[in-house]
């Protein structure tokens, strides 16, 4: 109706500046008088009214048009009361604004969506143009690596040259498994990439995955099923030799004892009865050894309790230190936050964390000043975490990826079980164990509880 109104309005003037028109041309022809110049600047005004009517219609498209090029559709137009040259324009240009509201509210809703699917994935996304310019990182690809928020991909350079190198050299469309140095200690990452085009640009986006934790599971079972058949092996085998010696040597100290050897043989005997010994003795100790390995690998449950790491702090300075202290090793502890609490096995923690010290009192012992500290706090993470820090020898880098497989071992007496229990015991606990070493500055092993 109003779009009628609009035409209807539009014509009749274009007719009645028509007919002022033929008013003027017939007064010309017939008086030839001052009245044709009066008509003639009615004309005009006509003429004026008639632009400026169009011009309101051309201003409310400029507005509208400008609108639409910043992106403003915030603005609503008035159509109550609206002129009728205007009316149907506003309608529509509030029906257009709507519209492109909802769709942004739309883009922006999935867009917050990905975002925060992308924050609270454990998976690294990094995202630059061909530029090298940082177009997105999310919180896990920080974390992973130790990173701040990068503008480009040169900040690398100064912060993790593994990184900017398998950034550099990384094949589009392969997966590859690669140990990365996150500045505290190396982890295992499935790195893919890809390439698209975006706004005439090509756009790189690398994908980080830490599979630390699941290849030292894997690792570690691989290794218990190993060790169970070693270990039944070794029963099946060593106790019956065990049975044997026990029995012969109490049949050579019967007869010994009855006098049914000559003298002549009494140094023969004692050999013997030394070979027994010595039998037995190495049999006992594979079996202790076995019987130990398995009871623990069996423990599949933790007995979890809550405990304060202050107390088991003090437990275990009360437990090691007169033996660390005869041994002149200083040990101290600092709780960097004092009411930290752990939900563990406290025996099997416990347990690790001997195993850690005594590890650390035989690095220390040729040091001038060996010392040793515990220290607790909670990571940026949000983990709670116990360090077993100590200033002795370190160690070497090309052994540094095998301390934690079963039977490996640097000490002459060492049985190579104590750090691959320990990561199994961690592991129980749903969190991991690191190790952070120097050569000849010392060792830093680290419990992270998740």
């Amino acid at each position: 109706m109003t779009s009628k109104r609009f035409e209807i309005i539009l014509i009749g003037r274009v007719l009645l500046l028509f007919l002022t028109i033929c008013a003027a041309a017939w007064l010309w022809v017939k008086f030839q008088n001052w009245y044709v110049g009066l008509v003639l600047v009615i004309a005009v005004f006509q003429v004026v009214a008639i632009i400026r009517y169009i011009n309101r219609i051309n201003a409310e498209l400029r507005d509208f048009i400008g609108a639409v090029k910043y992106r403003d559709f915030s603005q609503n137009y008035a159509v109550k009361n609206a002129p009728a040259s205007v009316y149907v324009l506003r309608q529509a240009f509030n029906d257009v604004g709507r519209a492109f509201n909802e769709l942004n509210i739309e883009k922006e809703t999935q867009y917050r969506y990905l975002q925060t699917i992308m924050e609270i994935v454990d998976t690294g996304i990094l995202l630059f143009d061909d530029d090298g310019q940082v177009k997105w990182m999310n919180e896990a690809v920080k974390k992973m690596f130790n990173l701040p928020e990068l503008k480009s991909i040169e900040g690398l350079k100064s912060r993790n040259d593994d990184l900017k190198e398998i950034i550099e050299t990384l094949t589009p469309g392969k997966n590859k498994l690669l140990e990365i140095d996150t500045g505290h200690f190396p982890i295992k990452v499935v790195s893919s990439t890809m390439r698209f085009r975006l706004n005439g640009k090509t756009q790189s986006m690398f994908v980080f995955k830490n599979v630390n934790e699941a290849v030292q599971e894997t690792e570690m079972q691989t290794w218990q099923k190993l060790l169970r058949t070693i270990t039944h092996e070794i029963m099946n085998s060593v106790a019956p030799i065990a049975s044997l010696a026990e029995t012969l040597k109490k049949r050579l100290s019967t007869i010994n004892s009855e006098g049914g050897f000559d003298s002549s043989d009494n140094e023969a005997i004692e050999d013997i009865e030394l070979m027994v010994d010595v039998i037995r003795k190495r049999s006992d100790g594979l079996l202790k050894f076995t019987e130990t390995y398995r009871s623990l690998s069996k423990i599949t449950v933790p007995a979890l309790s809550i405990i304060h790491v202050k107390d088991l702090f003090n437990h275990l300075n009360q437990l090691l230190s007169p033996d660390l202290k005869q041994k002149g090793i200083k040990i101290t502890t600092e709780l960097r936050d004092p009411g930290l609490k752990l939900d563990v096995d406290v025996s099997l923690i416990e347990q690790v964390l001997i195993n850690l010290i005594i590890n650390a009192a035989d690095a220390v012992k040729d040091r001038s000043e060996p010392q040793i500290k515990l220290i607790s706090y909670i990571n940026e993470s949000n983990h709670s975490v116990i360090e077993v820090i100590d200033n002795g020898i370190g160690i070497p880098a090309h052994i540094r990826d095998q301390i934690f497989i079963p039977f490996f071992t640097t000490r002459k007496n060492g049985s190579g079980i104590g750090l691959s229990l320990s990561r199994q015991i961690m592991q129980l606990h749903k969190g991991s164990i690191v190790v952070d070493s120097r050569e000849g500055e010392g060792s830093i092993f680290r419990l992270i509880f998740n």
